[in-house]
């Protein structure tokens, strides 16, 4: 491949001859800013990059479509019909695909059209697009998820009210909040402010439901299958905690002693939770008050992990259902 002769003022390249399919016409303008005619991509994933520089760069706002696609080419046009194309070739030398047409078109998507769902402004995209952007200014990262999600602080404050509007509209219905006063040292450093850690919440006609149903409790991701399976479900308790650890557990099942129940031979079903364990070996959880048993579709998961064989775990599920 080599540049037109200087005396030839035509924006074209040309391939090598005995190559099929020679179509190089270029639009240089197009590629003055990000795509050359020397850009090279490892792969084929350079289909989502040219989105990404109509979509973006260009302001074209073009849908295409494959036309060619094999080991050695890839031509892409416009979906609509324009005059919009691009054209790669793999590179025999170096194994990657060098782009060799790209083409302006007249195909200008509104914004409406836009807005509604661009069928190629993929998340990949959006990510090629704003990724320069958060390296060179971090704090941008900060500033969207700001936008989006709000500050602690504001979430915090949005679950008070929460909480307070369930009070209010709901008799009856029990709050435990669990606040934290100590650094990581031990040390009581702000004796005005409270950090916010868990907060606990039941509703009455749950805890007085309870008492007619049989003496099981479900945790942590645990479903009904079989005849059960989307019936049969009582919610309980519910809690927002900082994250699924042994402390975080053992708080709750504690308040579910304190508000909820204190019945006795309590089945208590989990996974094999490293917090859910250890709570299920302190007072009030064990024989005669609860049992703890594990849920058999997690075991039967766990055995064909570590076997890696399905007619085994068959066969220890079956094992497992006999009385």
């Amino acid at each position: 491949m080599g540049p037109c002769d200087d005396d030839n003022e035509s924006n074209e390249l040309v391939d090598d001859p005995s190559e099929d399919d020679v179509d190089v016409d270029v639009d240089e303008d197009a590629l003055a800013n990000d795509m050359t005619l020397d850009e090279y991509m490892e792969d084929k994933s350079w289909r989502t990059w040219a989105c990404d520089t109509t979509y973006t760069e260009e302001g074209e706002n073009v849908e295409y479509r494959t036309e060619t696609s094999n080991q050695t080419v890839l031509t892409l046009k416009c979906k609509r019909g324009c005059s919009w194309r691009l054209r790669a070739r793999l590179d025999a030398y170096s194994s990657s695909w060098h782009i060799v047409t790209y083409k302006h078109g007249s195909c200008v998507l509104g914004s409406d059209t836009v807005s509604a769902g661009h069928i190629h402004l993929t998340s990949f995209v959006i990510n090629n697009v704003i990724r320069n952007c958060v390296a060179k200014d971090p704090s941008i990262k900060q500033q969207a998820l700001l936008s989006i999600y709000g500050t602690w602080e504001g979430s915090y404050s949005l679950l008070l009210r929460f909480l307070k509007a369930l009070q209010h509209s709901n008799a009856g219905l029990v709050v435990e909040w669990f606040f934290k006063v100590d650094n990581d040292a031990g040390v009581y450093v702000r004796p005005n402010i409270r950090t916010f850690q868990r907060v606990f919440w039941a509703f009455k006609p749950c805890i007085e439901g309870f008492n007619h149903y049989k003496p099981l409790i479900a945790i942590d991701d645990i479903y009904l299958y079989g005849k059960y399976r989307h019936k049969g479900i009582f919610p309980l308790a519910f809690a927002s905690v900082e994250k699924k650890c042994i402390g975080a557990w053992s708080w709750f099942m504690a308040c579910i002693r304190k508000h909820v129940t204190q019945r006795m031979s309590l089945c208590v079903v989990s996974d094999r939770h490293a917090g859910n364990i250890a709570t299920m070996e302190e007072l009030g959880w064990q024989p005669p008050y609860a049992h703890h048993r594990f849920w058999l579709r997690h075991l039967l998961s766990n055995f064909k992990r570590v076997m890696g064989n399905v007619q085994r775990k068959k066969l220890f599920g079956r094992t497992a259902e006999q009385r």
